[in-house]
C-alpha cells in the first residue's frame, strides 16, 4: 500500500474516524483505524468498537493498492506536528508502516490488518439523516438525565425522598421541563 496526501485534511478524517476506534485495552486491535486502499475506489478509513462503525472516504493519491492498521495515538501525533506539505503513507514488506515526507520520516509497528473486524458498508435503501448538530444538542440535552450515584434519572432522584421539603407540584412542574428539554425541533430527514 502506498498513498500521497496533504496531513491537513488526512488529519480531519482521521480524528473523525479515530473518534470511534475503542479506548479500551481488553481487546488491543481495536485502537487502530485500517485503512484499505485501491487504485480505482481510493483509500477508506474504517473504525470500530464492536458497537458501533464507521468507514470514512478519503481524497487521496493510491500508488499501491494495499490495507493497513495505523495506531491511533501515533499516527495523530505525527499528523499533528508535522510541517510537511504533503505526506506519502506506505506498507513495507516486513508490515510496517512508513510516513515520510521531504524533512521526515517515522516508521510505525503495526497489527495484522486480517485480524481487524471489517466495518460493514450501509446499503440500505430506506435510511434516516440526522445532521450532525442535531445529534450533538440531543446529546447534551440527555446526559444530564442519568445521575451517576445509583442509576436512576436525576430528575426522579427526589421523588421519593420527601424529607427534602420538595412538594409534589414542584416535583412535576420540574420533571416536565426536563422532559421538555429532551426535545429537538426539526432537523431529520427520511429517505426512500
Amino acid at each position: 500500500m502506498k498513498i500521497d496526501f496533504t496531513p491537513k485534511d488526512f488529519l480531519r478524517l482521521f480524528k473523525l474516524a479515530a473518534g470511534v476506534a475503542s479506548t479500551k485495552y481488553i481487546t488491543p486491535i481495536l485502537q487502530n483505524v485500517k485503512i484499505v486502499a485501491d487504485k480505482q475506489n481510493g483509500a477508506i478509513l474504517m473504525a470500530t468498537n464492536l458497537e458501533i462503525g464507521i468507514r470514512v472516504r478519503l481524497d487521496v493519491h493510491v500508488s499501491e493498492s494495499g490495507e493497513a492498521l495505523l495506531l491511533v495515538k501515533t499516527l495523530r501525533t505525527i499528523l499533528d506536528f508535522t510541517k510537511e506539505p504533503t505526506l506519502t503513507m506506505e506498507r513495507t514488506q516486513d508490515g510496517k508502516v512508513v510516513v515520510y515526507g521531504a524533512n521526515e520520516r517515522h516508521e510505525l509497528c503495526t497489527q495484522d490488518p486480517d485480524e481487524f473486524p471489517n466495518a460493514e458498508e450501509f446499503d440500505a435503501s430506506d435510511y434516516f439523516e440526522l445532521g450532525v448538530d442535531n445529534v450533538q444538542t440531543l446529546l447534551n440535552r440527555t446526559i444530564f438525565a442519568v445521575d451517576n450515584k445509583d442509576g436512576r434519572p436525576r430528575h426522579l432522584r427526589n421523588v421519593r425522598k420527601r424529607k427534602n421539603g420538595i412538594d409534589r407540584e414542584r416535583q412535576r412542574a420540574r420533571n416536565r421541563k426536563n422532559h421538555n428539554r429532551c426535545r429537538v425541533p426539526g432537523g431529520g430527514n427520511i429517505q426512500n
